[in-house]
């Protein structure tokens, strides 16, 4: 159990950086693809 949770916990924090840097990307992606939608969809 000891061994499962530094594992987990090792897991989650890569995971978690992983996530950080989509996240920030997705964010920006998705700013670009909302003004695109707006200015296409709302003149």
């Amino acid at each position: 159990k000891k061994e499962n949770a530094p594992g987990k916990y090792t897991q989650v924090i890569t995971y978690r950086g992983h996530s950080n840097e989509r996240i920030d990307i997705s964010f920006k992606y998705s700013a670009a693809f909302t003004k695109t939608i707006s200015i296409r969809g709302r003149p």
